[in-house]
């Protein structure tokens, strides 16, 4: 399965919601949007579920055209976060649902519905209603009637913001496990950072209705192409022209080379370094300890450089006095440099 999103464009008047997106999803790839609110990720997912039309553009499914395919000539499975199952049927009912409007066989019926209530770990609330289960419960059911008509895309609406902390941890490992084991692909729409990283092959981080970069996992956190990506995923020192010149040193970006003129260089705050007073080096810096916190598994320290602030996050670290002299190392494999 290959579907193929060319020059998709969506516009609410003189509001362009989403410009010309280019994107890909392969036979059992999981998908991520991730981005803040406003971005487009959910107008794309609604386009190509068929929710919404396209101002602009093309969806290719295997080589058919998607923009003249109703929504329920599709064959997609789509969750929301709102679970949307009808209070007046069972969890066996709802699970079995879009098998009973395609005509399909009572006994097949109960025998899909049975699979899939083992596969979600629910199999012994076939009888409840949906008020009678908790929210992480009603939404394994809202996953097992998207799967039930073997779907040729799982699409996927923030399913995890309206769980608390715990249930969203547990039931986001197991949607990635589940997906990985019945192989379906999947876009899912999130604006947690942490949920995208965790359970995609591939992250499309999205700004003000482009895609601002798309890349594995490990690349959007380690290799940031733009401060925007920086700054949305995860924590990063940012080191500009100005600062760069306060240091009292060349910095050196991977590659060992100096910055483009004009671009920011990051550097994680858990990549950074704290050498005794005076140590010399590529990327060493003379300061003082200007504050130091105990959080945990990890000591964040924050250094005096020459009026540059840089942030250290140790695992397991002692914590400073403030005043100390140190040497901070911004070992130069792990600075970036970030387009505007």
């Amino acid at each position: 399965m290959h579907l193929s999103i060319r020059a998709l464009t969506k516009r609410f008047g003189t509001v362009t919601a989403l410009d010309r997106v280019d994107l890909d999803i392969r036979d059992g790839e999981f998908v991520c949007l991730l981005g803040p609110s406003g971005c487009g990720k959910t107008t794309l997912l609604r386009i190509v579920a068929g929710l919404d039309d396209a101002s602009d553009g093309r969806i290719d499914l295997d080589g058919t055209d998607l923009t003249v395919v109703p929504a329920r000539r599709r064959g997609f499975g789509i969750v929301f976060q709102s679970y949307s199952l009808f209070p007046n049927l069972t969890v066996a009912e709802n699970v079995g649902y879009g098998l009973k409007l395609r005509k399909v066989a009572r006994a097949t019926i109960d025998e899909r519905v049975k699979s899939l209530l083992a596969l979600v770990e629910l199999p012994q609330i076939a009888g409840r209603f949906p008020h009678e289960l908790s929210g992480g419960q009603q939404q394994r059911v809202a996953l097992a009637r998207a799967l039930a008509v073997e779907p040729k895309l799982l699409l996927l609406d923030e399913p995890l913001s309206a769980l608390d902390a715990k249930v969203r941890l547990q039931l986001r490992d197991e949607i990635r496990a589940l997906q990985q084991r019945i192989g379906v692909p999947t876009l899912m729409v999130t604006h947690d950072q942490e949920e995208a990283l965790a359970v995609a092959d591939r992250v499309v981080l999205m700004r003000a209705g482009r895609i601002e970069q798309e890349d594995a996992p490990e690349r959007i956190y380690l290799h940031p192409k733009t401060r925007f990506v920086a700054e949305f995923v995860g924590h990063m020192n940012f080191l500009g022209p100005a600062d760069r010149d306060r240091l009292g040193a060349p910095l050196l970006v991977e590659g060992d080379r100096t910055p483009t003129e004009g671009c920011t260089a990051g550097i994680r705050p858990e990549h950074v370094a704290l050498d005794p007073a005076g140590a010399e080096g590529p990327n060493r810096f003379q300061g003082r300890v200007k504050s130091s916190h105990f959080l945990g598994a990890t000591t964040r320290t924050v250094v005096d450089a020459g009026g540059v602030e840089i942030i250290a996050d140790r695992a397991g670290g002692a914590v400073e006095p403030v005043g100390k002299p140190v040497a901070v190392h911004l070992p130069v494999a792990r600075v970036t440099e970030l387009r505007p």
